[in-house]
């Protein structure tokens, strides 16, 4: 009867134990602080399982997917760059723009050029006129003298080469005439200027030394001159002589032309275009040195004196620098 009894007391001791109401910590939990300072979230993934691979030789930590395109790196390394290939060379002239020409052997330019310079005549060793020495004399001339056209040259080797320009010029000059009177010995001075506009036609024989960005010359040939249209002729001042002065285009005449410069190479992909540049002069020898090849006179009355005299515009020499431009193919 005991052990019935026993059993039932422990029965409601657990059930009072089960409905006794829990301590205060109990239910209610205590709760997370706020993050400490620095705190970031974890990226997404984390605590995931690395890819695959991860810790391999070739991957440091921290991998991420290689960009597109990522190809790794051979056994020791890429090592050092390849050398850059130079420009193929011609062989017989070392010019390194040989992919640009049509032959390798032979060079066509075409461009243009222009020039600046004077045009000038002096005075010549004998001044009579009609076997006689006639006051003034022949005082020389000199003035401005651009010019401007276009440019052709062929050139063999690179070395070599036979230009050809075509050239419009403009050539003047000016001299001050001074007479004296004999009777009142009195000087009376006055400006003349001559010139005219003609075509220069050089033919040049060249010498080239070819470099990479400049090339040397020197060139010598015949320059060929047509004068266009007649003479430009003016007075400044007033002319109380009995002389009375003018001028005359003579017809073409042949000119020895002569010139140092040189070639700046651009570099410019797929057109070989340059820069020339030379100092250029032209001797006429046609001019003479006696006056009465430069001049048409006619005599006065008087002894030793001239009713007319028209001076020439056949210079004797002319000094331009020429620059331009030009393609060579």
């Amino acid at each position: 009867m005991n052990h019935p009894r026993m059993l039932l007391a422990a029965a409601a001791f657990a059930g009072a134990l089960v409905m006794a109401p829990a301590p205060a910590h109990a239910q209610f939990p205590p709760q997370p602080g706020p993050p400490p300072p620095g705190y970031r979230p974890p990226p997404p993934g984390y605590q995931q399982p690395p890819p695959p691979g991860y810790g391999q030789p070739g991957y440091a930590p921290g991998y991420r997917p290689p960009p597109p395109g990522y190809r790794p790196p051979p056994p020791g390394g890429f090592g050092p760059p390849p050398p850059q290939q130079p420009r193929k060379r011609n062989r017989f002239s070392g010019e390194d723009r040989q992919e640009d020409h049509i032959f390798s052997w032979m060079t066509f330019s075409a461009g243009i050029t222009g020039g600046l310079g004077g045009s000038f005549i002096g005075r010549p060793d004998d001044q009579t006129l009609f076997g006689q020495e006639v006051s003034p004399g022949y005082p020389g001339f000199g003035g401005f003298s651009p010019a401007i056209g276009a440019q052709f040259e062929v050139r063999f080797l690179g070395y070599v080469g036979v230009e050809m320009d075509f050239l419009y010029v403009g050539e003047n000059g000016s001299t001050t005439i001074t007479v004296l009177d004999h009777v009142t010995r009195q000087e009376t001075e006055f400006d003349i200027n001559i010139g005219h506009r003609a075509l220069h036609v050089p033919l040049y024989l060249k010498g080239v030394f070819p470099g990479r960005w400049f090339s040397p010359m020197v060139m010598i040939g015949p320059e060929f001159v047509s004068p266009l249209g007649a003479a430009r002729f003016s007075i400044e001042g007033e002319n109380n002589t009995p002389t009375r002065y003018g001028a005359f285009a003579a017809d073409g005449y042949t000119m020895i032309g002569f010139g140092i410069g040189g070639e700046l190479n651009l570099p410019i992909p797929f057109v070989d275009l340059r820069l020339p540049i030379s100092l250029r002069g032209a001797y006429n020898p046609g001019a003479g040195d006696t006056r009465t090849e430069r001049v048409i006179a006619v005599a006065g009355d008087e002894p030793q004196t001239l009713a007319a005299e028209f001076f020439s515009t056949a210079f004797e020499w002319n000094v331009r620098l020429h620059a331009g431009l030009s393609a060579n193919f």
